[in-house]
Parts: C-alpha cells; structure tokens; sequence
C-alpha cells in the first residue's frame, strides 16, 4: 500500500478557537486532567490543541517523533 504524501493544512484560527473551548469543557466535565486535539504529520505527531488544566504536561505544538510506541499511535493503528 503506498502511502499519501502529506500535505500541510492550515488551520483557520476560528477553528482552533473553537477547540479550545471543546477540549476544555470535555476536561471539565470528565474531570479529567488532560483532555487533547493531536495532528498527525508526515513523521511527527503534533498537540494541536490541549486544555487549560492544573498539571496538564502538555504545551500547544509540542511535537512527538512517529514510530516510538506512543499511545496515540496504538489508538490510531487499532481504532480502539
């Protein structure tokens, strides 16, 4: 299977505004300390957007190196 080129997108900011809002509320009412939108690159996995929490690790567009055993790459690969 031959796999797609990647091709960047932007994001409008109305979007990821937007987000914002959702990863915060969904955070809140799951009380759960980390809630995130990721962005799959080419050979990186990127935090688009994460909420506003106390004791939340993770910065907006802080990167990941695919192909490492990350979680988010065990999700994506089974769907579960």
């Amino acid at each position: 299977m031959k796999k797609a080129k990647y091709k960047k997108h932007e994001i409008p900011e109305a979007y990821v505004e937007k987000w914002q809002k959702n990863v915060d509320f969904v955070a809140e009412i799951y009380d759960v300390p980390v809630a995130l939108i990721m962005r799959v690159l080419s050979k990186q996995i990127e935090v688009l957007v994460t909420s506003n929490t106390d004791g939340n690790p993770y910065e907006a567009y802080e990167k990941a190196d695919l192909e490492t055993g990350l979680y988010c790459e065990a999700v994506m690969e089974t769907r579960e």
